[in-house]
């Protein structure tokens, strides 16, 4: 088990960017801190049709895996931690997680968070997670929520904007 699976970042004085990458079609489990961490100069990412938390459903894309968490037992990772600005969220689908989707501070605007499904569990049991579906945190600001979200059976809350200023 990993902390995280990705952590996209950039360092412009060295000349390498993971900026403009797009993750997409991954059943991503197996980690204990987030599944995908963004770092400031890692901009214009498209982070799309995953399942982050667990496995894909059978049948899909010719897999068999079952439709169960394979976060290890005991952490309460959290999804997607977005520290930059600019990027885009959609189409995955979360389960198993804390927090579905956290948006850094004011310095990392315009970011677009859409038709995702956060759930705390896909098929109906309870767990230990108390998180929010959308949280963003420390002045967040300029980032769009929605259309098309579906936040639903979580003890938190759907979307928590602190001193935010934000289009839901």
């Amino acid at each position: 088990n990993l902390p995280y699976l990705f952590i996209l970042q950039s360092d412009p004085t060295l000349g390498v960017t993971s900026s403009s990458t797009t993750i997409a079609g991954l059943g991503m489990t197996g980690f204990t801190d987030a599944a995908l961490v963004t770092t400031p100069a890692a901009q214009g990412l498209f982070i799309q049709d995953n399942w982050i938390g667990f496995a894909r459903p059978p049948g899909f894309g010719g897999a068999n895996i079952t439709n169960v968490s394979l976060v290890p037992v005991g952490s309460r990772p959290d999804g997607i931690e977005i520290n930059s600005s600019f990027n885009t969220v959609r189409n995955n689908e979360f389960a198993f997680i804390d927090f579905g989707v956290i948006l850094g501070g004011p310095q990392y605007p315009g970011n677009i968070v859409k038709t995702n499904s956060i759930q705390r569990n896909r098929i109906g049991e309870s767990g230990p997670l108390t998180g929010d579906g959308v949280f963003l945190y420390d002045g967040a600001q300029e980032n769009f929520i929605g259309p098309l979200n579906t936040i639903t059976n979580l003890d938190g809350v759907g979307v928590e904007l602190i001193r935010a200023s934000n289009r839901l």
